[in-house]
Order: C-alpha cells, then structure tokens, then sequence
C-alpha cells in the first residue's frame, strides 16, 4: 500500500514543484496533495478483515462483505516462490487468497485446519502437503508427497 502511494505523492510534489506559485502557496499544494494522496491510497488499498467461525469464513473490506461456508470448500492449494507465498482457499461461489507468514494468517489457517478435519473435508480439499502443514495438519494432501512447481525462472 505504501509504496504506490508514495509514487503518486512524489509525481504529485514533481508537478507542485513545476507550477508557478511559490512561497506558503507551493506548501499549502504540497500539504493537501499528499492529504488526498493519503485518504485516496487508504481508500484504495484498504485491508481486508477475515473472521472465521464454526460455519464460514468472512472477509469485510471496502463495505463489501463476502462469506464462504466452511462446508462448501472445494479447494484449498498454495502458490509457492513467486510475489510471496499464498494459499488459496475456493469455494462454489467466493475465493480468497490469503499471503502467508503474518501472524493474523497464520492463527486463522491454523483454527481452519481442524474445522476442514472435523468435517472430514481435509483429504478432499487440500491440493498438496505444504497446505497441510500451513492449516497446521500432519499428513499429505492430493499430492503426496509435496513436489515444488516447476519454476518459471
């Protein structure tokens, strides 16, 4: 989020910079351009909040909320070494694809493990072993053992 919005705030200040106004004018510009660069960027890129409970994950974001019953996953598979590592979880009709190594993904991956257990979804849904092992569950999934992708590189 940061890094686009500091993009558009230094063209902002090349462009203020550019004009012909000078003294507290030139930094009255400078001061509402990156205000609004600011509330734009946090608009734009705003997180997305997830809450797991017994029936269904949620995600809330920009005053949009999407649910996705825990019973109707159909897949859940992991994209390994490319912008970062990601697990993507899939349903009938949502998706959500969650970056892994936060503490916030990690605590909820680990309370999703034991619900697709207790379903007995586990084996049915989980693409490969490191998925498990991100859900916090021992064994392998449809393809066990874990074979990294090809890479592109």
């Amino acid at each position: 989020m940061w890094v686009p919005m500091a993009l558009y705030g230094g063209v902002l200040s090349l462009v203020i910079w550019a004009l012909p106004i000078a003294g507290w004018w030139n930094a009255a510009a400078l001061i509402s351009g990156w205000v609004a660069v600011i509330f734009a960027g946090s608009r734009l890129y705003a997180s997305a909040e997830y809450v797991l409970t017994r029936d269904a994950l949620t995600r809330r974001s920009r005053g949009t909320v999407e649910t996705l019953p825990v019973a109707s996953i159909t897949t859940v598979y992991g994209h390994y070494d490319h912008a970062g590592d990601v697990l993507s979880i899939s349903g009938e009709t949502v998706g959500f694809s969650l970056q892994l190594g936060t503490d916030d993904v990690s605590g909820l991956l680990a309370a999703l493990g034991p619900l697709l257990v207790e379903l007995g979804r586990d084996q049915k849904v989980i693409e490969d072993e490191r998925a498990r092992r991100w859900l916090g569950l021992p064994g392998g999934g449809l393809r066990d053992p874990w074979i990294a992708p090809p890479s592109n590189t």
